[in-house]
């Protein structure tokens, strides 16, 4: 087991849970503090960014980060709560995309590029980012703003009042869409392409590939609490396979891409995790993680995020492979490889296999920050630096 303590400090209802527009230059007025190549090839794997460099960004030039997901082309998507939208490209140049015109709460993002969703009034419209052109309409509850999308972006659903979830597929729909469509070519894709239906009353709910899903549930008539149930809605539409009970409120759910387990975290921050498959055990690892604020997936390890850390752990043993002290919100991971996670106003790059911490960003209205271990770049001004 290897401890990384040199730190900075997904999918539910809500989930987070990462387009392209008109951008600004990312070259001027760039701020950047290389240390010499023989001092970055000699340094420790353990280092930190903020360690190493001796500095870092001042909060009074960190905005809050309320939102961010990975797009289909790669890219990372942020929108912070003044409604300034940034984007940093699968080559990690960092772009401003634009200011949206309404509040932050009423936008959701989503993983197809160039479009974003829209709350308005009764509505839940696609808008073309660029332009703010409303293209069409979206069939779900606006006052429940749930939208959930599947690991590899391939799905995405809205949730109707009740259980009845309405699915996209997204490259199908909204892929290459173009402002000169007709209103048919609109209508086709506004339709949902199936939809998935509970038979009991879920107030947590994830989705992963091939139509797979878990929810959460409370028999309160019979006292049963903390239900969690399996949906393979492809192969047994509708049909609820029940994989574990907490005996407590369900706070998170978190599957796979495979499908194969799911975890739960539990209101007093406990961890739960279950086979969805033939293998029996419900394991309570609620003795050995507590105070867990949220829970997800890096490949078939489990990334429990504390208030004061991260932990990955092997569900087989539920033993940790790496703990790193942060203070994140919400994580979410692209590949194994790397986890992005949002501190509120920092998001962190951290090594998956490891747990080091690689560098990490932040942004205002105007301008962005970001610290690696030999260097600081972006177009904050030099005395956000410390």
């Amino acid at each position: 087991m290897r401890l990384n303590l040199f730190g900075i400090g997904m999918m539910v209802i809500c989930g987070l849970a990462m387009g392209c527009a008109s951008s600004s230059s990312t070259n001027s007025n760039t701020t950047e503090t290389a240390a010499n190549a023989e001092n970055a090839q000699s340094a420790s794997e353990n280092s930190s960014p903020k360690s190493a460099s001796g500095k870092t960004i001042i909060p009074e030039c960190k905005s809050k980060i309320t939102q961010m997901v990975t797009k289909q082309d790669g890219s990372r998507q942020y929108l912070l709560e003044d409604s300034t939208l940034w984007q940093v490209n699968s080559d990690d140049t960092v772009q401003l995309i634009k200011k949206l015109p309404d509040s932050a709460a009423n936008y959701k993002l989503i993983p197809s590029n160039d479009v974003i969703i829209h709350y308005t009034g009764d509505k839940i419209m696609l808008i073309h980012v660029e332009t703010n052109t409303e293209l069409f309409k979206l069939a779900g509850d606006p006052a429940l703003k749930t939208v959930l999308y599947t690991p590899n972006n391939q799905e995405m659903a809205i949730r109707e009042a009740g259980n009845i979830f309405n699915i996209w597929n997204v490259p199908d729909k909204f892929s290459g869409i173009k402002l000169a469509e007709t209103v048919q070519d609109f209508i086709n894709r506004q339709s949902p392409d199936r939809k998935m239906k509970f038979s009991v009353d879920a107030y947590a709910v994830s989705m992963t590939n091939e139509g797979r899903a878990i929810l959460a549930s409370d028999d309160t008539a019979n006292n049963k609490i903390g239900l969690i149930y399996f949906m393979d809605d492809k192969n047994a539409k509708g049909v609820l396979k029940s994989v574990g009970r907490t005996n407590s409120h369900i706070a998170h759910l978190a599957i796979p891409l495979s499908g194969r387990n799911v975890a739960a975290v539990d209101v007093n921050g406990k961890l739960y995790v279950s086979s969805t498959g033939e293998d029996k055990g419900f394991k309570a690892y609620g003795n050995q993680y507590t105070d867990l604020i949220n829970v997800k997936f890096v490949g078939e390890n489990v990334l429990a995020i504390g208030k004061n850390k991260l932990t990955l752990i092997d569900i087989a043993t539920g033993t940790p492979k790496w703990t790193y002290d942060t203070t994140v919100q919400t994580c979410y991971a692209p590949n194994e490889r790397v986890i992005y996670c949002s501190t509120g106003d920092t998001i962190e790059e951290i090594d998956g296999v490891s747990g080091h911490l690689k560098k990490y960003y932040a942004f205002n209205s105007k301008g962005y920050g970001v610290v690696e271990y030999s260097k600081m770049t972006g177009t904050f001004e030099p005395d956000c630096f410390q």
